[in-house]
């Protein structure tokens, strides 16, 4: 399984700035 984790950061960074749900 190959992961590229700066898209991962990028993700998590936009649902950590989105987290109102």
């Amino acid at each position: 399984m190959l992961l590229d984790t700066t898209t991962l950061n990028q993700q998590r960074n936009f649902f950590d700035g989105h987290a109102d749900i």
